[in-house]
């Protein structure tokens, strides 16, 4: 079982020396709450409480906020308002909901344009640790210019065709939880989405779900199909078509067969649903960049093919941030469970977090062998990816498992989906 106690404590990503919070909710008896619950903080955080949604504006207007928590109902501006002007004007500001609201028109409304989901009532410890966790994961990438372009990249790009196979699927009586979760798990970014609202804890999940399958067992059939929808009509950007040397398709195949391998690769544990997961979404930070920032993405993907040197090599030194850090810092805002945004952070180099063989370490293999089973094999992790790092894989004790897991990754074309 991999160690992840350190996370928990939030040591993975840099927490600021001093963030700047602001609460929006037009009730003042909520506000004197949370400021209840928060008392001792203020040598931590700057913490700002506001009842209008103009005056929350003005204060970003006025002054670098790291978080906004906003509630949704508010007489003078709804909270889907107030995001989606923050989102458009202040991009690299983490946003958050807190809020009583049962509606689920109402949070339809606001899906496109909050980082995550907190619930009335709260307490002092989910509460805190949301807000250490967002000030954290912002503090994360230092460039300024990239955390703003993630910043307006709520919902990632998905394929076109996926709300409709939805619709088309559900009108068959006999579709089940498990066919439509095969149709969400062929498009990383609806995954991503549907993973991001059951995980938070707006919909009550009675446990932590981090799969696709128990994502639509628990939300239905039609609430997933709507999700679609939204995520879709909402969407604001597209990958570029000026990337002839970057493919969707791959990305998502790739992303598809290393979470099954490095799913079957812990094998039946507690991580293994999660290992699906980051499989799943270890790229994604890839999608968002060429989406985002086609012609610097371009820039890295030609100088890579061009002089030999990792991706992730080129991405720092074109951009100053790699692809695992955006995936990471995304997904981490928008919720995930600690232990995938742990793995989407570390695939490249699993030898820097643990000295035990868990979610890190199997993306980081399986990784290698979806693109080619019969990988080389070398010493410690590379970030060029090429090939199985033997020596690390030895002092974890599980390098005699290595045939057993070519053999695991020669039985997965590229054409076979999970059936998680």
């Amino acid at each position: 079982m991999q160690g992840t106690g350190h996370l928990d404590a939030l040591s993975l990503f840099p927490v600021p020396g001093r963030a700047r919070i602001v609460f929006v909710d037009d009730d003042e008896l909520v506000l004197r709450s949370i400021r209840r619950l928060l008392r001792g903080k203020e040598k931590d955080w700057d913490l700002v409480f506001l009842t209008d949604g103009h005056a929350a504006l003005r204060e970003l207007d006025r002054a670098p906020v790291d978080v906004i928590v906003s509630d949704v109902q508010m007489a003078t501006m709804a909270g889907s308002k107030l995001l989606s002007t923050i989102q458009e004007r202040h991009p690299d500001v983490a946003r958050i909901v807190l809020s009583g609201e049962t509606d689920p028109r109402v949070v339809y409304r606001t899906v496109p344009f909050a980082h995550q989901y907190l619930t009335k009532p709260f307490d002092a410890g989910n509460l805190t640790f949301t807000l250490r966790r967002a000030c954290a994961l912002r503090s994360l990438l230092t460039n300024a210019t990239i955390r703003s372009v993630i910043g307006r990249s709520n919902d990632l790009p998905a394929a076109p065709a996926t709300y409709i196979e939805l619709t088309q699927a559900l009108k068959n009586p006999d579709t089940t939880t498990r066919q439509v979760a095969a149709i969400v798990e062929r498009d990383i970014g609806i995954s991503a989405k549907v993973l991001q609202i059951v995980s938070s804890s707006f919909f009550g999940a009675p446990r932590s779900v981090s799969t696709i399958a128990a994502a639509v067992g628990y939300l239905g059939l039609d609430t997933v199909r709507t999700l679609v929808l939204a995520c879709e009509i909402v969407r604001t950007f597209t990958p570029a078509s000026s990337l002839p040397s970057f493919s969707i398709e791959e990305l998502e195949d790739h992303g598809l067969r290393t979470g099954r391998l490095a799913r079957s690769m812990l094998g039946p544990s507690l991580s293994s649903d999660d290992a699906f997961v980051a499989g799943l979404l270890h790229r994604v930070g890839q999608l968002v960049l060429a989406s985002r920032v086609p012609h610097r993405f371009a820039e890295v993907l030609d100088s890579s093919a061009r002089t030999g040197a990792s991706l992730l090599k080129t991405e720092l030194e074109v951009l100053g941030v790699t692809h695992a850090q955006v995936g990471a810092y995304l997904l981490g805002l928008w919720g995930l469970r600690q232990r995938v945004v742990e793995a989407v952070a570390y695939y490249p180099h699993p030898e820097r977090l643990d000295a035990s063989f868990g979610i890190p370490a199997a993306v980081h293999v399986a990784s290698i062998l979806s693109k080619n089973s019969g990988a080389p094999v070398g010493e410690e992790p590379h970030d060029d990816m090429k090939a199985v790092p033997l020596s690390y894989l030895a002092r974890l004790g599980v390098d005699n498992r290595l045939p057993e897991w070519r053999e695991l990754a020669e039985g997965t074309p590229r054409s076979q989906r999970t059936d998680s």
